[in-house]
């Protein structure tokens, strides 16, 4: 079984489920930030089960076995399951964490072995468990290959692969975009004075302003050391510098230890219908020559590149 995202193995085992019986509701659950699983949109239960679950109401996420809940032993029962309906619960785990959870409600009055039914659903459960736990691990390689571990944004090498593509669009379909090159003035000042963990600090302070003055859509990236990258989709070169000018000001009331940074940004626009540039290493150079004459003027300030 390769599926490339989570929502299609709950896809794929919801209609394998319905398969082998169709006269059941399934409920699939996936897991969330905190303890609590939810109801996910590939459940055919209606109102029948919990729109959540977790370890205190569900015996399997528990003991992190399959169970089955009875209505004629309702001491043993899920506190989630139907009194009147006989239910079997399995978690979804894999690699020591637990991805979700598989219930399946049988009618009350269902001649089905139940021996062989737990047994099934334990099959089915650990089978797509697997393929859960795979999707998970190249979500979680993908996202280190292209995102910077300490600020959570791009990396160099995903925003570049990134802006390539906008070029290459931008030639068959032009529109307006911006690109913005930012580095801290004062930031080994931060690190001499306080420490790494400060200067760790202070990064992770920056990322955030930065994505809080990006919209959907843009791209942010840290390059690497003190110097990030942002692109604006739909951005003309007044637009850009506003946006630029707006993340100086922020960046400059940012303190950790009591210490703040100044932040210099180089702007390259490419207006609609215009490409000075065709490929990523020429943009580039014209930005940093902007970032560069931002420092050299005395930092902290926007410069704007003569297309």
């Amino acid at each position: 079984m390769l599926c490339s995202t989570i929502d299609a193995v709950l896809e794929i085992m919801r209609a394998a489920v319905l398969e082998l019986y169709p006269e059941v509701h399934v409920c699939v659950y996936q897991t969330t930030a905190g303890a609590e699983l939810v109801l996910a949109s590939h459940a055919t239960c209606g109102d029948v089960c919990a729109r959540t679950l977790t370890e205190a109401t569900c015996k399997a996420l528990e003991r992190g076995v399959v169970h089955l809940s009875s209505p004629a032993d309702r001491a043993s029962s899920c506190a989630h399951a139907p009194a009147d309906r006989l239910t079997i619960c399995s978690p979804l785990a894999g690699g020591g964490v637990t991805h979700g959870a598989l219930v399946l409600i049988f009618p009350a009055d269902t001649q089905r072995d139940t021996e062989y039914l737990v047994t099934r659903v334990k099959s089915i459960a650990q089978r797509f468990a697997v393929a859960m736990t795979i999707v998970v691990q190249r979500e979680e390689l993908y996202r280190r290959a292209h995102t910077d571990e300490l600020t959570g944004l791009l990396n160099r090498a995903a925003f570049v692969d990134e802006v390539s593509r906008i070029l290459a669009a931008h030639q068959r379909n032009p529109r307006a975009c911006s690109l913005l090159l930012l580095d801290l003035d004062g930031f080994k000042n931060v690190n001499d004075s306080h420490g790494h963990a400060a200067g760790d600090g202070m990064l992770q302070l920056v990322a955030r302003c930065l994505l809080e003055h990006v919209r959907e859509g843009d791209l942010c990236a840290r390059f690497g050391g003190d110097e990030f990258a942002i692109v604006l989709i739909d951005a003309d070169a007044p637009a850009a510098r506003g946006t630029a000018n707006r993340i100086i000001t922020s960046i400059e009331k940012l303190r950790v230890e009591g210490s703040g940074v100044r932040c210099s940004v180089g702007i390259v626009s490419c207006e609609e219908g215009d490409l000075p540039w065709e490929s990523w290493d020429g943009l580039y150079r014209v930005a940093d020559a902007a970032l560069y004459q931002s420092k050299q003027d005395g930092g902290g300030a926007a410069v704007l590149a003569g297309v």
